[in-house]
Order: structure tokens, then C-alpha cells, then sequence
């Protein structure tokens, strides 16, 4: 859609798409664009449907589908996210789109080969670069030892339950749409080829500081 929400000056996004799962057990949020002093791009924030600022931790400070679309229609918020919570996991890879579709033969190749593998909803993200895929994975544990929740070398972020504390933009642009399917061993796969730590990392743990590195996903609360 190519109309434009004023106050925000974003994008109105077509949610049509989203998974039903989605739409049914997810936990939703609005966010708004706001610029942070001594910043140069705007911090994505999220708002619960009453106007105040949401923990992104706490399911209380979301809402269902319906009266997210239903608030977020009447202006006011750039778009609509969803928490990750059990047992929704959130995979975000940035700069391997070309023309707003998935970089086949260049050097971003990752992109494409990480959707192929997880095989469950996917769209792009607000910034038009990246993606974000959407799975099941119930209970899947989270080493920190071994992994990072988000690689800078490789530009891949994996949004778990009780690690990442922030929520994911949805933007409704699906380039691999369908369900949102359970994924646990495919996700491994994702691990261990994108998100493993080498032994320098695990001795010097400072290399993966706190944070998200993504250029689309500033989302702090």
C-alpha cells in the first residue's frame, strides 16, 4: 500500500496476510518512530493500545489482533508488532533483499537459504532489506555458551522467550507466505551454521554486547 500515515510518515501496512495462528495467539503492540538525543535514526518504541509506552517483556501490555488493527487504524502509530512469547520464535536477517526480493546469487545468499530452511511465514521488514520469519518452537532452549541471540558477522538476530526483551515490527510484505509452522530442529540447523560462537567469543564474551546491531530493528524499551 502506498499511502502514508502522517504523524508517523511511515507506510500503512496490509496485515491481511498474517498468519491466522498468528492473528490468534500472538500478542500485539503499536510502535511509534521516535528520535533519541544524540541519535541519528529514530528508536522503534512500543505502545500499548491505551498510549503508553509497553514492556515488551510483559504479555500484560499487549493485545489481540483485531483491536491492535482497530487502533492503530485511527492513525497515530507507525505499525503494529507482536511480542515473542512461547511459543512464537523470531528470526531477522538484514541486507539480503534486492529489489524487494530475496537475494538468490549474491553475496547475501544467507537470507534465502535461511528461509528455505525454517520453511514458515516470512516478510519483509519495515526498512524493505531484511527479513523477518516467524516460527513455532516450544520450549526450544536458548544456550548462550554456544550462541549468540545475534550475530553481527553474519546480520541474523533470533528473537527467543525470555532472552531478547523486544518485539518484532510486522509489515504484512510476505515473500514466502503461508502458515507459521513448528520449527524446533530446523531452527538448530539455523543455529549452529549462523549463530555459533567460536572459542575467541566464548572466552571474550564482550564481543556480543547487549543490544541489537540490525540497522532495521532498534527497538529498546
Amino acid at each position: 500500500m502506498d499511502k502514508k500515515n502522517e504523524k508517523q510518515n511511515v507506510e500503512v501496512f496490509d496485515y491481511s496476510t498474517i498468519p491466522k495462528f498468528m492473528k490468534d495467539h500472538g500478542k500485539f503492540c503499536l510502535w511509534k518512530l521516535v528520535m533519541k538525543p544524540g541519535k541519528t535514526n529514530p528508536d522503534k518504541i512500543p505502545y500499548q493500545l491505551n498510549g503508553k509506552r509497553a514492556d515488551a517483556t510483559n504479555p500484560q501490555h499487549y493485545s489481540s489482533f483485531n483491536e491492535a488493527v482497530e487502533v492503530f487504524g485511527k492513525g497515530s502509530y507507525a505499525g503494529i508488532g507482536i511480542g515473542c512469547f512461547e511459543p512464537l520464535r523470531l528470526a531477522d536477517g538484514d541486507d539480503c533483499i534486492i529489489n524487494r526480493k530475496l537475494d538468490t546469487r549474491g553475496q547475501n545468499i544467507r537470507g534465502q537459504n535461511i528461509v528455505d530452511t525454517l520453511d514458515s511465514y516470512t516478510e519483509l521488514s519495515p526498512s524493505g532489506n531484511g527479513i523477518h520469519i516467524f516460527i513455532l518452537a516450544d520450549g526450544f532452549a536458548y544456550d548462550s555458551e554456544r550462541y549468540y541471540i545475534n550475530n553481527r558477522s553474519t546480520h541474523v538476530e533470533v528473537y527467543a522467550p525470555d532472552v531478547t526483551g523486544k518485539f518484532l515490527t510486522l509489515t504484512g510484505k510476505a515473500v514466502h507466505g503461508g502458515d507459521v509452522n513448528e520449527r524446533s530442529k530446523e531452527l538448530q540447523i539455523v543455529w549452529d551454521k549462523y549463530m555459533k560462537r567460536s572459542d575467541a567469543d566464548v572466552t571474550f564474551p564482550t564481543v556480543d554486547a547487549p543490544g541489537s546491531y540490525l540497522s532495521d530493528e532498534r527497538v529498546y524499551t
